[in-house]
């Protein structure tokens, strides 16, 4: 280790084993060593030096020193080269790494930068024609005119839902998706799927229903943006992969476990299957399971993708069953905390239709079911018929009805016809309720049907139609508020809108008066300041990325110089709709968010959810 011969090592002083500018401090060392040795206080210790051999070149050692007896003390010297060596590589390979993880970081908020300012830059322009469009269809057109204006609106429709896509599966890959936890009820969940679904179902005449068991818990906690966003994945790819038939949404939960439940939900449809040896792809980013398919419905084959992950980061899992040519079915299951509102009593469930006979008139086997399972859990009793000529023969033998459901389309006698030969054939006829789609323009009789309900069939304005044609109607606390929330008429406000971009302008001023508002321009944040100095505005739209003064910056300096009674409440415009944004604009002040493009849904909601505020 030292480099010397037996002889030459035994003969030389300690000293010549360490370097010259160490052996002072070594030699005080081995004094204070022997001297603690001596009165008992140490006997043994270790030191990490360095190490001269005879040609004069150094080396690490550790020295581990023993005493035995009065004089006696074992040194054990061990070169440590290779383990300083290892740990330089490991430290270098630290350094490395650690800059590394700098550098993807950054790399990550580069992107997720990118990203946004991609997605404003693409929506912007978007919201301009998706806008207009909708304006344009609005009014009295050409019909080769309004065939056209309508490709244009569904052109724009299907770039934003690739860019969405896109989006989102980039904001998971970066690790940028957030999951937020709060109170939501899941019916209002699956009728929103529905309702989004509805129009291009009703194209293909498509029966959308959905059943949801009585153990289900009516409000659970969880993030209902990213459960919601599955569900509709789910219902609106059932529907772009069936031409003919049904989709059904079943909702049940597991056991309870410590307040948690495991939500189950099923989406059947009965569409093209897909191939067993295809299965496991449909969740793999970019891929559909036929090359084929993307030819003829499109899509990026991201949205299952996108759904399976999202599952994932809520602690659940998605699969598929199929069979080709028959229909396939997703399942999703995800654990949910149990909302304590949810334990409350339905008020539909407090017997205000119980007892009641109720006729049920539809060809489709999976609506008849649902609805003979929701009148049972309302205490109804049910009965069922598939088509007109049974109906009549149910009611020819003599049973008596209190209430009917007929559905509009059926093959050879229509829901219409049925009603008109029952009321022309009975002096006292029972309530009638007619099932049909809001597309359907129906040239009735005003006494022929004592209310009329929209597909999908959403169980609580059923119920609700049943009680009020039975002259059971039951008041609910729970009830929407005194106003048309679709139409955001609740009363005429002034608004201000805060937009750079003219298209914007336009299309957000227009939607804001159509819903009966009295509407303000301006271009920036300064001079959002500067009207709000003139005018008391209830709403400020406030798009987020302006030039001069941001809606962000914007919307410190309000809330700094209007601390007082006004207090303005600030929605932000934003497109790039990155996680983490709704934070960023809550901790500047904002009260609400709308995602870009705006519609007349998005501002609506909008809308009311400011006179919620101001009801609370």
């Amino acid at each position: 280790m030292f480099g010397y011969d037996e002889t030459e090592f035994s003969e030389l002083s300690l000293d010549a084993l360490v370097p010259d500018h160490i052996r002072d401090r070594h030699a005080a060392l081995a004094h204070s060593f022997r001297a603690q040795t001596k009165s008992r206080q140490m006997g043994s210790a270790g030191l990490n030096i360095q190490g001269r051999r005879a040609d004069g070149g150094l080396f690490p050692a550790d020295i581990s020193l023993l005493s035995v007896d009065d004089g006696l003390v074992y040194c054990v010297v061990r070169d440590v080269s290779a383990y300083r060596l290892l740990e330089n590589q490991l430290r270098e390979e630290s350094d490395r790494l650690s800059k590394a993880l700098v550098a993807a970081q950054e790399a990550v908020r580069v992107k997720s930068e990118f990203l946004a300012t991609m997605s404003h830059e693409i929506r912007t322009p978007l919201n301009g024609i998706i806008g207009m469009t909708s304006l344009l269809l609005d009014s009295e057109l050409d019909p080769e005119i309004r065939e056209f204006v309508d490709t244009i609106r569904l052109s724009g429709d299907t770039l934003l839902t690739v860019l969405n896509d896109i989006l989102d599966f980039s904001k998971i890959e970066a690790g940028r998706t957030e999951l937020e936890v709060a109170p939501f009820e899941l019916d209002r969940v699956v009728a929103d799927a529905l309702d989004i679904a509805n129009q291009a179902a009703i194209g293909k005449r498509l029966e959308l229903t959905s059943f949801i068991t009585l153990e289900t818990p009516a409000a659970v906690y969880g993030d209902v943006a990213r459960f919601r966003q599955i569900v509709i994945n789910l219902v609106s790819n059932a529907v772009k992969f069936t031409d003919q038939g049904e989709v059904a949404v079943t909702v049940d939960v597991g056991p309870l476990e410590a307040d948690t439940i495991t939500l189950r939900l099923a989406v059947s449809d009965t569409g093209i299957g897909i191939p067993e040896n295809r299965l496991s792809d449909v969740f793999d980013s970019f891929v559909q399971a036929d090359g084929s398919v993307t030819r003829k419905w499109g899509g990026t084959g991201l949205g299952l993708a996108i759904s399976s992950r999202l599952a994932e980061l809520m602690g659940g899992k998605i699969w598929v069953e199929s069979e080709v040519n028959k229909g396939s079915t997703f399942h999703l299951e995800v654990p949910f905390r149990i909302a304590e509102a949810s334990r409350a009593p339905s008020p539909r469930s407090e017997g205000a239709l119980s007892g009641l006979k109720l006729l049920i008139v539809d060809d489709n086997a999976t609506q008849r079911d649902v609805l003979a399972l929701h009148a049972t859990a309302w205490g109804m009793e049910p009965v069922s018929a598939e088509n007109a000529r049974q109906a009549l023969d149910i009611v020819q033998s003599g049973q008596s009805f209190d209430l009917a459901l007929l559905d509009l389309h059926m093959p050879e006698v229509s829901g219409l016809e049925l009603a008109e030969r029952l009321v022309d054939g009975w002096e006292t006829p029972f309530k009638l309720i007619l099932m049909s789609s809001v597309a359907d323009r129906l040239p009735l009789r005003a006494s022929l049907f004592a209310e009329v309900v929209h597909k999908p069939i959403k169980p609580d304005k059923l119920c609700r139609a049943l009680q009020r044609a039975a002259g059971r109607e039951v008041a609910d606390e729970n009830t929407e508020p005194d106003y048309d929330r679709a139409a955001g008429s609740f009363r005429r406000m002034r608004i201000l809108v805060a937009e750079d971009n003219q298209s914007s302008q336009q299309v957000t001023r227009k939607l804001a008066q159509d819903l009966g508002h009295s509407v303000d321009l301006v271009s920036d944040g300064i001079e959002a300041l500067d009207a709000l100095s003139i005018v008391p505005y209830q709403i400020i739209l406030m798009d987020v990325q302006m030039p001069e003064m941001n809606g962000i910056e914007a919307t410190r300096l309000i809330r700094e110089r209007f601390q007082g009674a006004y207090r303005p409440y600030i929605v932000a415009m934003a497109a790039n709709a990155m996680a983490g944004d709704w934070d960023k604009y809550l901790k500047a002040g904002m009260d609400d968010y709308i995602s870009g493009p705006v519609t007349r849904e998005s501002l609506a909601g909008a809308l009311a959810r400011f006179a919620e505020s101001t009801r609370d």
